[in-house]
């Protein structure tokens, strides 16, 4: 466009409102004014697009989770070793690590499998620490993508940890929840299976480190 295009088109805008004297509104002159300028600075400024920012991804998730990566390591860690020394043995503590992915609720059962109770008095206390996952299951189920298959898998991914941070945005995001829950998942696992062997084999008492305060 002429460089100066909107110079004259100001200029036109006035002259006609000039024109219209009292035969025509002032409120409806200085809005074709206003529509004069807005035109001329079409010419000028580029549209902005309605997309701010990229979609997230998987990495973001795992990028937001690692200033938390190590507390379920240590975490999980500790469970081991106590899972290890109650006699739980590292196969099952590592299933149990992988399958029920739950802090609070495995140390519930370890404690009460270590004091002499029933595996049925371990189950129920797992339950009743792990119900508040099936309200902060129903906040984000709109959001995992798949069939059932992929969802019954992914909701395994559902943690606190995970669940806080895919909210951050003020929208849950299932990018950044997976690989939040990813990241979180296999510290935790990893974690459970070191600390059984070091439960087995360095440690006879795991009240050496002050692990018993877990309980």
């Amino acid at each position: 466009a002429p460089p100066n295009e909107g110079q004259d088109v100001v200029t036109r805008g006035l002259e006609r409102r000039d024109q219209g004297g009292a035969d025509e509104p002032g409120r409806s002159a200085d809005c074709d004014l206003h529509a004069e300028i807005v035109a001329a600075a079409g010419w000028y400024v580029r549209p902005v697009s309605s997309k701010a920012g990229s979609a997230p991804r998987l990495r973001d998730g795992v990028r937001a989770a690692i200033p938390l990566a190590p507390g379920p390591f240590v975490f999980g860690l500790t469970f081991g070793v106590l899972a290890e020394t109650v006699g739980m043995g590292a196969a099952a503590a590592v299933v149990m690590s992988a399958t029920t992915f739950a802090g609070s609720a495995q140390f519930a059962v370890a404690t009460v499998l270590d004091d002499g109770g029933t595996a049925a008095a371990a189950i129920m206390a797992a339950i009743f620490l792990s119900i508040r996952y099936a309200a902060i299951s129903v906040t984000v189920a709109s959001i995992v993508p798949g069939g059932r298959f992929r969802r019954f898998f992914g909701s395994q991914l559902i943690v606190d940890e995970s669940w806080a941070i895919a909210g951050r945005s003020g929208r849950f995001e299932w990018p950044i929840l997976a690989g939040a829950g990813l990241l979180l998942y296999l510290l935790w696992v990893a974690s459970t299976a070191l600390g059984t062997v070091i439960g087995g084999v360095l440690l006879e008492d795991p009240n050496q480190l002050g692990l018993d305060a877990a309980f």
